[in-house]
């Protein structure tokens, strides 16, 4: 059987292989927009298997000459499962390639198709006077309109946040994906809501 680490960070077999610039590490308690916005400051090592990781690739991102973008979901328990979104990197930015129109393939067979209200790494953030907030980050959404009819593909969860009841839970970040062919109604069907252990983001300086 494969090991999480032996997918998250493969040996070398060359030079243009993938390579991890940034994982998310569910439940690590930091938020995950914070360190992928700020500056390069030294964190965990990509081999260490619990905590966030990000490479000071991030910050030079434009200068790498990235061909492909692959953002990868793993879960661990109760087997592993892996699902990965390919985007086209190339003359991107370390935020516009995560979008509709660099889309390349994904584990739904409707996202290219349907509408999106939100595909962005910075997501939707909100907060009231009345201590309800939502830091949905690395967000995939095909509509709002009341939180029971909230429908969409991936979102990760910073801050707690607690707008909507399908969306609260213990610890922090949450990454919830849709475990359907296509999107999911978060508050209507959960059982097809998924919650995975660790989100990577791995680059290719090549084409394949």
């Amino acid at each position: 059987m494969v090991s999480l680490d032996q997918n998250i960070n493969p040996e070398p077999e060359k030079t243009c292989d993938r390579k991890l610039v940034f994982k998310v590490q569910a439940k690590a308690g930091a938020d995950s927009y914070p360190l992928w916005s700020s500056g390069f400051t030294p964190s965990n090592k990509p081999e260490d298997p619990i905590g966030h990781y990000k490479s000071r690739d991030v910050e030079i991102w434009e200068s790498l000459n990235i061909q492909k973008v692959k953002l990868s979901l793993f879960t661990v328990a109760p087997n592993m499962e892996i699902r990965d979104l390919v985007f086209n990197g190339t003359g991107s930015n370390k935020n516009n390639w995560f979008s509709k129109i660099r889309l390349i393939s994904s584990p739904w067979t409707d996202l290219k198709t349907e509408q999106t209200n939100f595909f962005s790494i910075e997501g939707d953030e909100w907060i009231d006077t009345s201590e309800r907030y939502l830091y949905r980050r690395f967000f995939i959404n095909r509509n709002y309109g009341g939180c029971s009819v909230d429908r969409g593909w991936l979102i990760v969860l910073d801050g707690n946040s607690n707008v909507c009841a399908w969306e609260r839970g213990t610890g922090n970040p949450r990454i919830m994906f849709s475990k359907l062919p296509t999107n999911v109604n978060f508050d209507g069907d959960p059982d097809n809501v998924g919650q995975v252990d660790v989100m990577a983001i791995f680059i290719k300086t090549c084409d394949d």
